[in-house]
């Protein structure tokens, strides 16, 4: 993974293969750097388009330069609101019982959640924010039986909402794809049995995330971001987010799951509205 991260550390701002983004209901996009937009609010970009602009550039800076790290400086300097926190997990070891995915390195799946706001005015349209996920995996041998993993962001619903068809991916992972859209969350399946089925899968890194609307409330806003990781024949036959926005699912074939997830919670003054 490029620009190491440190396990469980949070990072917070008030206030070298070309990739290709993938945004579902809408024409497939390269990332690049997308021109200015100009709105009729005084020739100034509402809120959303300001969002759409920053997420897009910072995604092509991702993909221009492989780096993670630069994904965040660059967001970090641009967006009204910035938000990080970085985690890495080790699946259970080899047992008889345990996961089939045994030839694990330590830290195995690392973790990468950004929260960005764009606030900038209140005359300049609904406040909105961007979530983004991203994801190394290391296995030695490639990954084991089950149903394809599921990568989910969800929160409550009355902190957000989905904006709809903003959920994008990266089109560079093999099999991975969107599975589900709800006012309060997304998820998405990666058929890893596919992409590191056979001989020496080494690291995969790749992200998810969407746009949302930031809703009025009293409460701090939280996004919760998990990474599934399905074996012992477990698939999944659908999906959906409980109120809170915890993602819950439907088994066609039962089989064993383990969760590696994590919330990022925003600052109490992140952003205090126009109301």
């Amino acid at each position: 993974m490029s620009d190491s991260d440190t396990r469980n550390e949070s990072d917070r701002k008030p206030t070298t293969s070309r990739r290709n983004l993938l945004r579902v209901g809408t024409t497939a996009v390269a990332t690049g750097v997308v021109p200015g937009i100009v709105s009729a609010n005084d020739g100034q970009p509402t809120n959303s388009e300001r969002a759409d602009r920053v997420h897009q550039q910072a995604l092509s800076v991702r993909d221009r330069t492989g780096s993670q790290r630069r994904f965040k400086q660059f967001l970090s300097k641009r967006a009204d609101y910035f938000a990080n926190k970085r985690m890495s997990f080790t699946p259970a070891s080899f047992e008889a019982d345990a996961p089939s995915t045994q030839n694990w390195s330590s830290d195995a799946i690392s973790t990468d959640l950004t929260l960005t706001y764009y606030y900038d005015s209140c005359t300049s349209g609904d406040p909105y924010a961007y979530f983004d996920f991203y994801i190394t995996v290391d296995s030695e041998y490639g990954r084991g039986e089950g149903g394809p993993d599921q990568h989910s962001i969800g929160w409550a619903d009355h902190h957000f909402r989905y904006e709809q068809d903003s959920a994008y991916h990266d089109s560079d992972m093999s099999n991975l794809s969107l599975e589900k859209e709800a006012l309060n969350g997304v998820d998405w399946s990666w058929k890893d049995g596919k992409s590191c089925g056979l001989g020496t899968c080494g690291t995969k890194d790749y992200y998810v995330g969407c746009k949302a609307q930031l809703l009025t409330t009293d409460q701090e806003r939280g996004v919760e971001a998990s990474y599934w990781d399905m074996w012992k024949d477990a698939k999944v036959e659908s999906v959906s987010f409980t109120s809170s926005g915890s993602v819950s699912f439907t088994f066609t074939q039962e089989g064993r799951t383990d969760q590696y997830g994590y919330q990022i919670r925003e600052d109490s003054d992140a952003y205090s509205g126009c109301w």
